[in-house]
């Protein structure tokens, strides 16, 4: 026992003594009556039976898949049928609240751009950066360990002889080599493997050598040479890191200079072009970044969205720093509100609206028919190339969908099925039969079964000290002072 340590606990915790021991008491006493409470709880092997015959049993099924947009002999609608097509669902095409404004931004990377770095400058650069554009020679390297001098020089001595360096090294060490990899000099885990491999002027075993663990050989098997770039190389490359640089260091002047010209008046476009920005104008655009035909609108991020919806019309928003390092601002200067356009201006997006609902119809009349013909010859394979289909099954698969690759939406109609039974659901592409063909039991004696005893008791434990705390809050009745414990909580 720390006594020291104990009266810093109970400062840092603003407890006295006799508190904290109370406060132990509690917990030791409320501890023993959970434990009670957990120690007499045992799952029904009733329960534990059933829950586990559930969850373990899987199916195979024999399906058929029916994709929707495969049926391309639906027709167009004429006039009548596409104005009543469109009446019955106008608001599906509700066309989103577009906007448009002016926006003015700045990245660090937009203002490297117009930074000019010098020759020289890039020089002194590469001068003081140049082991970044420079890679080591490498070596492939395997060493191994001998118990001295002498067997080190007898195992080289056959090895140059035309012996295998691996056969000899695994009958003289009694270990074979260790291979090290590509490695650098510096990157060897000892530093006198390191100098007596690059020691070698080519591919080769090196001599006999001693190291803090012994007499080792070592053998290169082949060298990468090292690669060092010129400046003619990397100028560019410099160029643009330098100017980067100096722009993020500067970027910050120009966000102040920026914010100071619009708080002393000028417009977006005026305080934009008085600090090297340009201003272009954006939208129209929705708040999910789509123009008015759908397709996403460029160079418009959600940050900007979000900023351009939530300023009002002909107002300035305020400048919004970027954690790359950039800003910007925009001026909403139009508000489309969501409207539905007329027929005559949508009329191909209704159409083809019309031809997916008229697809999924007859995917669900062909499941349909399907399921009649197989109920009927007593064969979902026949039914189904009757139909222009074919008919696969599964593997054994959960009631989850796992084990077998199946639309999800059979899966549920499959377990509810009785064995030989046929059923369909429509899916997110159109429609699936399936007929079960085997009920496969859940394995006896699996180990799952005691995981599931424990989990089964644990919320049994769960469920009774629920129903003990409101007994006792219904017993003993507890009153919150929540605007004490507000004032208590809250930063003065």
């Amino acid at each position: 026992f720390d006594r020291i340590q104990f009266e810093t606990f109970l400062r840092n915790t603003e407890l006295s003594e006799q508190q904290y021991i109370t406060q132990l008491r509690g917990d030791l006493i409320r501890n023993q009556l959970v434990g009670t409470l957990n120690a007499g709880v045992k799952a029904p092997s009733t329960l534990v039976d059933r829950f586990y015959r559930y969850n373990g049993e899987r199916r195979t099924a024999e399906i058929v898949i029916i994709d929707a947009g495969s049926l391309t002999d639906i027709g167009v609608p004429d006039e009548a049928q596409a104005g009543a097509f469109f009446e019955a669902n106008r608001k599906s095409f509700e066309m989103p609240e577009f906007r448009s404004g002016v926006l003015a931004s700045l990245t660090p990377e937009s203002l490297a751009e117009e930074i000019g770095i010098s020759d020289a400058e890039i020089a002194a650069a590469y001068d003081a950066r140049k082991d970044q554009f420079s890679e080591p020679e490498r070596r492939e390297l395997e060493s191994s360990l001998f118990e001295s001098r002498e067997t080190a020089a007898k195992a080289l001595e056959r090895i140059r002889a035309g012996e295998s360096f691996d056969a000899v090294v695994k009958e003289v060490a009694g270990l074979p080599p260790v291979k090290l990899g590509l490695v650098a000099e510096g990157g060897t885990p000892l530093e006198e493997i390191g100098k007596a491999a690059f020691a070698l002027a080519a591919a080769g075993v090196s001599e006999p050598f001693e190291t803090p663990f012994g007499w080792t050989l070592v053998r290169v098997s082949a060298i990468q040479p090292g690669i060092e770039k010129s400046l003619t190389d990397v100028r560019d490359q410099i160029r643009n890191a330098l100017a980067l640089e100096r722009a993020h260091n500067t970027i910050f002047d120009v966000l102040q200079a920026f914010e100071d010209s619009l708080a002393g008046g000028a417009t977006l476009e005026a305080a934009a072009s008085e600090n090297g920005m340009k201003p272009r104008a954006i939208g129209p655009v929705s708040a999910a970044g789509s123009a008015p035909d759908g397709a996403t609108v460029v160079n418009i991020d959600r940050e900007i969205a979000t900023t351009l919806f939530s300023t009002q019309a002909g107002e300035l928003s305020r400048v919004v720093e970027r954690r790359d390092g950039g800003f910007f601002a925009l001026r909403v200067d139009d508000i489309r509100a969501p409207a539905i356009p007329r027929l005559s201006e949508i009329r191909e997006k209704v159409v083809a609206a019309w031809g997916e609902k008229e697809r999924r119809v007859k995917a669900e009349k062909l499941a349909n028919e399907i399921i009649e013909q197989a109920r009927t010859s007593g064969s979902l394979t026949a039914a189904a190339a009757k139909a222009g289909f074919t008919a696969r099954t599964t593997e054994p698969f959960d009631r989850v969908g796992n084990g077998a690759d199946l639309p999800i939406e059979a899966v549920a109609p499959v377990f509810e099925a009785r064995s030989g039974g046929v059923v369909q659901a429509a899916t997110a592409t159109g429609a699936v039969v399936a007929r079960l063909v085997e009920i496969v039991p859940a394995p006896a004696n699996a180990p799952e079964i005691n995981q599931l005893r424990g989990a089964i008791a644990q919320s049994i434990s769960t469920d009774l000290q629920i129903q003990l705390v409101e007994a006792l809050r219904t017993r003993h009745k507890v009153e919150v002072d929540s605007a004490g414990l507000k004032r208590m909580f809250s930063v003065q």
